[in-house]
């Protein structure tokens, strides 16, 4: 038998399983019905639409059959699910890919059909410093150009960078901004390193933040890499460091204890007395939570009011149950797709309830 070398086993790993985008998901059930699983341990199938792909970072839904996503490295591409059809939209110019940087978060204007724009936010040097910038681009015929600069000399680095972007049902624009290299900032209220930072669609600054002189919203964190809308509600999810991944609820003017504190409050007055808001779920060890979705569809019943998260250094899809309130307290969180598919970046729902996972294995950050 001729052997393989260790070099080629690995290029053949990365080509047929790990370099993939949007994996449709789907869960077994018993004579076609949809049946809970007893263990929280969710059994799942997959399939592979897209593959070859640079570090696919973050996944929009567009109508009436497409995922339009970013790539780390400086694209902007769009994948057709009917026929598995992937196409670049568009190379982002000035973009800077290095450890972690590049390329990062993808939101849609909330009334897409009235205007086409797709909010994008990257990474770029500015002389020998590095920055964040969010970019606009209009979609029309099938194409992006770009329209404009919103958001620029947002101080960043290539480690610990946030990224994220979400655009709330009332129109503002959140951005998620890791603490970088100085732990210290996350708590000064005059840096944006370790925040999560609110902007109008058009990068002003809302007159109803917490100062209406600064975009700042919330403050204490070390690496929010994912954020997603709970009905009215928004939640974010963090990287600790050894220990205390958090999803935590994301409220006006909180302070998320970083790096100060971290994880759960010892007791419901320990939080409140050093004016922390305490995480709705934590994880030690680390499970590296990135990208998140909210499953509110009736196809997987028992998932239905959920929180998905996907997990890099887990390797698996975290679901956490909310309740009316759409706070989760710690209840059990179950997981699916627990070492199927290598590290995880992000996880998008569809309208009809259909869950895409995109993969991210050319990286180990």
């Amino acid at each position: 038998m001729k052997r393989i070398s260790r070099k080629t086993l690995y290029k053949t790993i990365l080509g047929l399983v790990l370099a993939g985008i949007a994996l449709a998901i789907w869960f077994r059930s018993s004579n076609s019905r949809t049946v809970e699983p007893i263990s929280h341990q969710l059994k799942a199938n997959s399939i592979r639409l897209a593959k070859d792909l640079e570090v696919p970072w973050q996944m929009r839904w567009l109508p009436p059959h497409y995922i339009i996503f970013t790539e780390l490295s400086g694209n902007i591409k769009l994948l057709d699910i009917q026929t598995n059809e992937v196409r670049t939209l568009i190379e982002v110019k000035n973009v800077v890919q290095e450890i972690q940087s590049g390329l990062m978060g993808l939101a849609l204007h909330p009334r897409f059909d009235e205007y086409p724009l797709v909010y994008v936010c990257r990474n770029y040097y500015q002389d020998s410093i590095m920055m964040m910038a969010v970019d606009v681009f209009k979609f029309e015929q099938n194409q992006l150009d770009f329209a404009q600069t919103i958001i620029q000399n947002i101080p960043s680095f290539p480690i610990s960078i946030g990224g994220r972007l979400l655009i709330s049902d009332d129109g503002k624009l959140f951005l998620t901004v890791g603490e970088g290299v100085d732990s210290e900032e996350a708590q000064d209220p005059d840096s944006y390193a370790g925040k999560v930072l609110r902007f109008n669609l058009d990068g002003s600054i809302p007159s109803d933040n917490p100062d209406p002189q600064s975009p700042v919203w919330a403050i204490g964190f070390r690496n929010p890499q994912g954020i997603v809308k709970v009905d009215s509600n928004i939640f974010v999810t963090e990287h600790g460091t050894f220990t205390n991944d958090e999803l935590n609820p994301l409220i006006k003017g909180g302070n998320y204890g970083w790096p100060l504190h971290s994880g759960a409050c010892d007791s419901p007055d320990s939080c409140s007395q050093w004016g922390y808001t305490d995480p709705i779920a934590s994880w030690t060890p680390t499970v590296a939570p990135s990208g998140v979705s909210y499953y509110d569809h009736n196809q997987y019943s028992f998932i239905k009011n959920s929180m998905l998260v996907a997990c890099l250094k887990a390797q698996k899809i975290l679901i956490v149950s909310a309740d009316k309130d759409n706070a989760a307290p710690r209840s059990r969180t179950r997981e699916m797709l627990n070492g199927q598919l290598g590290r995880l970046r992000d996880v998008l729902v569809n309208p009809e309830g259909r869950i895409f996972v995109s993969t991210s294995n050319e990286d180990v950050y």
